[in-house]
């Protein structure tokens, strides 16, 4: 006998995202471009934003990363493209701080506290023969 199967009528293992079919039967949303992205794991980078956190918060950790070491440079030794790489990056993270804090987030506390000390971890000690 044939097991026949009705629509809603048995188990759904399939993830069901109505953006990205909309996305690609119309290809664009009024003025918004919508990219989904092409990923060769697509079930690992929805564990990673599930378990792990949104693009956004990843970005925000490395950024505040980048900072701590930033922070650390020595910029005179740096190019001027270099330089103005630096300056661009502190301004767009002073900007998301300045968003963050008018949609009532609050200040996020700054991994800046440990830099004094890197920094004088990192300066060679003159030696007694050098001087």
């Amino acid at each position: 006998m044939a097991t026949i199967m009705t629509p809603l009528s048995g188990d759904v293992s399939q993830f069901i995202a109505p953006w990205s079919w909309f996305v690609r039967q119309a290809g664009q949303l009024g003025l918004i471009n919508i990219n989904f992205g092409n990923t060769p794991a697509p079930d690992v980078e929805a564990q990673v934003l599930e378990d792990v956190g949104s693009y956004g918060r990843q970005l925000g950790r490395l950024a505040d990363a980048v900072e701590v070491l930033v922070a650390t440079l020595n910029r005179n030794s740096l190019s001027p493209d270099q330089q103005a790489a630096i300056s661009a990056f502190e301004t767009q993270l002073k900007e998301v701080r300045r968003v963050k804090a008018s949609a009532g987030r609050g200040a996020q506390p700054s991994l800046l506290s440990p830099v004094p000390r890197l920094r004088r971890a990192a300066t060679p000690k003159p030696r007694a023969s050098d001087g």
